[in-house]
Order: C-alpha cells, then structure tokens, then sequence
C-alpha cells in the first residue's frame, strides 16, 4: 500500500481560515485547522 503524501480538506459551512466567532466561523474552522497543521507535522501536503 502507498503512503498518503498528500490531502485536500474542504469545508462547505464556511471558510476554514476565518477568524473564529466572526461571522459563521466557529467550532469546525478550529477542526479543519488544527487537523491540517497536524497532518503538515507528519510530512503530508495538505491544501485547504
């Protein structure tokens, strides 16, 4: 099996990099976020 280098994460509710408790922006931009940073840490190439 080949290893995952590389992962796009989408998001329909809002933008995933607006500041949260502006707007819509809230629990699942923190989510979508911090798991890219922790995927990112791991070597992936992640495109939000």
């Amino acid at each position: 099996m080949s290893k995952l280098n590389q992962i796009a994460l989408l998001s329909v509710h809002t933008s995933p990099l607006d500041q949260p408790g502006v707007g819509d922006a809230g629990g699942l931009n923190v989510y979508v976020v911090e798991t890219s940073k922790r995927l990112a840490d791991l070597g992936i190439k992640v495109d939000i």
